[in-house]
């Protein structure tokens, strides 16, 4: 027969480590919890990437940039968006040249790269793009961060559309101005 004080000694250490147990879980939810909402509330795109390319998860901000939901995203791999990226002079960007492939590849972080996707509407949206390695159980990945500069890229090429149209019209009224002179002068 067993030790009547031997098995409280144990049923009380086994509630210890059960108590300690439930105290780590809520801690751990807790911490989860932050995170997630952390991650909502950054106004960047972050997505993690797998050491295989594969995308593990996406914030809704990099969701809606990339115009996918969450269970389709994660069912893809960076390759995937091969075909429907671009450089800023509009040659396509191949995967090998996306910032988060070459993180994988190297192991160090990646500067960041201005990079256009198109949208399934056809519409090419910009972001600034950059990779940080992440290692992992099985193996080194990635975290892809992302600012959209859509918006501010489309307002530099209208200033830029306008400062033309104002040259234009200046070169214009000096043309104009010579041609009067000339006409004085002739009559």
């Amino acid at each position: 027969m067993r030790d009547p004080d031997a098995l409280l000694r144990q049923i009380d250490e086994l509630t210890r480590v059960n108590r300690q147990l439930v105290e780590d879980a809520a801690a751990l939810r807790s911490s989860d919890q932050i995170l997630r909402r952390v991650l909502e509330t950054v106004p960047s795109g972050i997505v993690h990437v797998g050491p295989q390319g594969d995308i593990r998860l996406a914030n809704e901000t990099g969701q809606a940039f990339l115009g996918l939901g969450f269970d389709e995203l994660t069912a893809r791999f960076t390759v995937d968006f091969a075909g429907e990226t671009f450089f800023e002079d509009g040659r396509p960007c191949p995967v090998e040249d996306y910032p988060v492939s070459r993180c994988l590849m190297t192991g160090a972080p990646q500067p960041r790269t201005t990079i256009g996707v198109r949208q399934r509407s056809g519409e090419v949206r910009w972001a600034i793009f950059t990779a940080m390695p992440v290692e992992l159980v099985d193996g080194r990945g990635a975290v892809v961060t992302f600012v959209d500069i859509t918006d501010r890229r489309e307002a530099e090429q209208e200033r830029e559309a306008l400062s033309r149209r104002v040259a234009q019209a200046e070169r214009m009224a000096s043309l104009g101005t010579l041609a009067a002179g000339l006409a004085h002068e002739i009559n």
